[in-house]
């Protein structure tokens, strides 16, 4: 479950939520900042929704860190590695702070 949880769930997530999800979206003829921008809120939306169940508090954090991710996407010019380890490192955190 561990391994799920911070190397493979991670890698999943990123490949469908940003990688995916931006070159759809943001094809070459979308590189304008607002556009930029509602897609980044859309996607972390998104995320934040398909994490959250029905719950307000942890749809807030699942939607800022996911629009979080989607903001280092485009800032490390869709490099999805930078965003797999991002990923991978906040679930370890969670893990370790978490009591079993």
């Amino acid at each position: 479950m561990t391994l799920d949880a911070v190397i493979f769930g991670p890698i999943a997530e990123e490949l469908s939520f940003r990688g995916f999800f931006f070159s759809y979206v943001l094809s070459d003829q979308y590189l304008d900042r607002e556009y930029q921008a509602a897609t980044i809120v859309i996607n972390g939306l998104l995320f934040g929704y398909l994490h959250s169940g029905n719950s307000l508090v942890p749809l807030a954090y699942y939607t800022l860190f996911g629009m979080v991710l989607g903001t280092i996407y485009l800032l490390s010019k869709h490099d999805i590695r930078v965003n797999s380890v991002t990923h991978m490192l906040a679930n370890l955190g969670i893990l370790w702070l978490v009591p079993s």
